[in-house]
Parts: structure tokens; C-alpha cells; sequence
């Protein structure tokens, strides 16, 4: 019965995953497709909105309509009309988290805001996401500590590993 019960949970968890999945590709009728190397977007009638062969990589939609693109080996932000939200100027950038996402320049990380504005300074060795409790894993000189979304110190980055919890407030320090 143990079995049966197990079985049916991970069914449910797989499809539920699949689900999240499709939903994720095709926001608000939008749909991101790839061929040959490159990204393009059609709407729901299949009319291309943003043409292949321009972009080497774009993100799927956000939740705020902006779309994380790779132009020319520069990252960037654009809307669904290719309007520039962030410049392509940075050297990797990824996706937002408490209103912040991670990006590089100059062989340093920092967060900029969905308006672009640099919001921590470029001064980390590694990208990192928030998580939920609002803390990201920072690296400077081969040791780890935490930052808050101010850029403040939380943990001291004099640790050799650290693990945090996507799920809750948990974070974990080893010397």
C-alpha cells in the first residue's frame, strides 16, 4: 500500500512539473522557439514577433514582460516589441529574484534592478540568486558569506563553503 501511495505521489509531482513547464514557454500567448542556434518568439496565430537569427539566446517571458536576451556576447533585457529595457552591455546577466538580478562586468558580479540601475556594487566572484528569505550567497578571495538585497554583509564572507535554503530562512557555514 506504501508503494501504491508513493507511486501515485511522484505521478502527481511529475505532472504537476510538466505543467509549470508549458506555462513558462508560452506566456501570455507568446511563445519562444529555437532553430539553428538562435531564439525567435511567435504569438498564439504563429505570426513571428521577434525574428531568428538576431538573438543567440532569450529567456522565456517574465512576470514584469521582460525578456533576458543575448545580443552580440552581451546580455540584456527587452520587451516582446525588442525594445531595449537593459542595454546589452553586460558580460553575463540572469534572471531577477527580490527585484534584483545578478550581472557581470569586468570579470565581476553585482545586481542590477529591472530598471538597470546598479543596486550592489561589482565586487563578487560569483553569481548568485536570492533566495527566499532574501539572502545570496557572495564570494570574495576564495571564501563565501551572505548578502542581503542592500548589499549588506549578513554572514561574513570568510567561510570556505556555505549552503543556503531556497525554501526557508536556513543557511549553513563551514570554516
Amino acid at each position: 500500500m506504501k508503494f501504491i501511495l508513493q507511486t501515485i505521489f511522484l505521478s502527481l509531482l511529475i505532472l504537476s512539473c510538466d505543467s509549470q513547464k508549458d506555462n513558462s514557454q508560452n506566456l501570455n500567448g507568446f511563445e519562444r522557439i529555437s532553430k539553428k542556434g538562435s531564439y525567435g518568439f511567435v504569438d498564439s496565430n504563429g505570426d513571428t514577433l521577434i525574428q531568428f537569427g538576431k538573438y543567440k539566446f532569450l529567456n522565456p517571458i517574465d512576470e514584469e514582460g521582460m525578456i533576458l536576451a543575448e545580443l552580440n556576447n552581451k546580455h540584456g533585457y527587452i520587451d516582446i516589441n525588442e525594445n531595449i529595457i537593459i542595454p546589452f552591455k553586460y558580460d553575463d546577466l540572469s534572471v531577477f529574484t527580490h527585484g534584483l538580478a545578478p550581472a557581470k562586468m569586468k570579470g565581476k558580479y553585482g545586481y542590477i534592478n529591472r530598471e538597470g540601475q546598479v543596486i550592489i556594487d561589482f565586487q563578487y566572484d560569483n553569481e548568485s540568486h536570492f533566495n527566499k528569505c532574501g539572502l545570496a550567497r557572495a564570494k570574495r578571495n576564495n571564501k563565501f558569506g551572505f548578502i542581503d538585497t542592500l548589499g549588506n554583509i549578513i554572514i561574513p564572507i570568510n567561510f570556505e563553503k556555505v549552503r543556503g535554503n531556497r525554501i526557508d530562512s536556513l543557511v549553513c557555514a563551514m570554516d
